[in-house]
């Protein structure tokens, strides 16, 4: 069964943002943290559009290799749906358990234990108390209109590093743009409109509608399911 490579990377990166733990900074450190927790904590569920641009190398003044648009929905504590409208149509929904993946163009479906894929760390970013906020250094640069910019760089504790670089933008109290730069020099960037802070999310959004005769694999058991 074929299937395109989840991308893991921007999950990782949301779900790292979400995870919020009291850990101590020193000096602009702590400020700098502690401004982005005070934002993180207001945000108990999301609802965003976004454009997904990737560059297979570090240089990314090139048009981008790929592009993507969707939208996406996030319910504390570790649910998410997130969806791509453009060019093809996929879905990946976690409900706290098992992660489920649909391919529209490939008719295929996966399900996944969510718990096997830390990778997939869209909701780190808005959980608290996870140890994975040891391991990075925070930076914080105001910009004009109300922006706010953080950069989160791994630091010496963290033998192999999934990213470089994570530069996360806040308007106000909206996330506006989410850039990373991962271990193999693949830059994403990923910038959101129209979003939704704590909308009331159904529990039928985290749910996934296969469709009649879908063949789904299950990788929690190795077993066909239709």
């Amino acid at each position: 069964m074929k299937m395109r490579k989840v991308p893991i990377t921007p999950f990782f990166c949301l779900l790292l943002l979400l995870n919020w733990a009291s850990h101590s900074f020193a000096g602009s450190q702590e400020k700098a943290f502690e401004t982005l927790q005070a934002k993180m904590q207001k945000i108990h569920s999301y609802h965003a559009r976004f454009v997904q641009k990737q560059w297979s190398g570090a240089d990314s003044t090139s048009d981008p290799d790929d592009v993507q648009e969707g939208q996406f929905f996030f319910s504390r504590p570790d649910r998410f749906h997130w969806i791509y409208s453009k060019p093809f149509h996929q879905e990946y929904i976690a409900d706290g358990t098992t992660l489920k993946i649909y391919d529209e163009d490939l008719e295929q479906g996966i399900i996944r234990s969510q718990k096997d894929y830390p990778g997939f760390m869209f909701s780190y970013l808005f959980m608290p108390d996870d140890p994975v906020w040891k391991e990075y250094d925070i930076e914080m640069e105001t910009q004009q209109h109300g922006k706010t910019l953080f950069i989160l760089t791994p630091n010496k504790s963290l033998q192999q590093p999934p990213v470089q670089k994570i530069r996360i933008e806040f308007n106000q109290s909206t996330i506006t743009m989410i850039d990373i730069l991962d271990a193999f020099d693949q830059r994403t960037l990923i910038q959101f409109t129209q979003s939704t802070l704590n909308p009331v999310v159904p529990d039928s959004a985290f749910v996934m509608q296969w469709p009649e005769g879908l063949e789904v694999l299950d990788e929690r058991h190795d077993s066909l399911h239709p």
